[in-house]
């Protein structure tokens, strides 16, 4: 009899090292399956393309240079892109210098009812003075914005 009974501590043993590496082995797989998701979490995070701003359409409606040849004076039709029924559209005055790399700036943004049903009118006064009418109009007065030493006037 104890030679049986020595046998099945000889079998208990075996049973619970066999356990044991059975519950190690699956940590450890659990460990690098872990290490390979994280891993593969920066990878992805890291070639991800960085976000970009939302897209503007942008159309001329007209543009007319300075008798100085000096400025630009373009009234556009900017979209925000949104879409979904959810978008804008603005009329949007803008100046720029004619030189290479020059940054032009929206001197006067506004929402109209309707861009289609605008008449635009952009004439240059002198060098330092243009004069945009907008039609049919709702502001009391117009509005008035300079830079680069040239002042715009928005009649709308």
């Amino acid at each position: 009899m104890g030679g049986g009974a020595g046998g099945w501590n000889v079998a208990h043993r075996l049973i619970r090292m066999t356990s044991a590496m059975v519950r190690t082995v699956a940590m450890m797989l659990a460990v690098t399956v872990t290490t390979l998701a994280i891993i593969l979490g920066v990878a992805l995070w890291a070639l991800e393309p960085p976000a970009s701003p939302p897209i503007r359409l942008e159309h001329e409606i007209t543009a007319e240079i300075s008798p100085d040849r000096a400025h630009v004076v373009d009234v556009l039709r900017r979209d925000n892109g949104v879409g979904f029924g959810l978008g804008a559209e603005f009329v949007v005055v803008r100046l720029a210098e004619t030189r290479p790399g020059a940054t032009p700036i929206d001197l006067v943004v506004f929402e109209p009812d309707n861009v289609d049903h605008l008449a635009i009118r952009l004439e240059w006064r002198d060098a330092a003075h243009a004069v945009v009418g907008i039609t049919p109009s709702k502001a009391a007065a117009p509005e008035v914005r300079s830079a680069f030493g040239v002042t715009v006037e928005v009649r709308r």
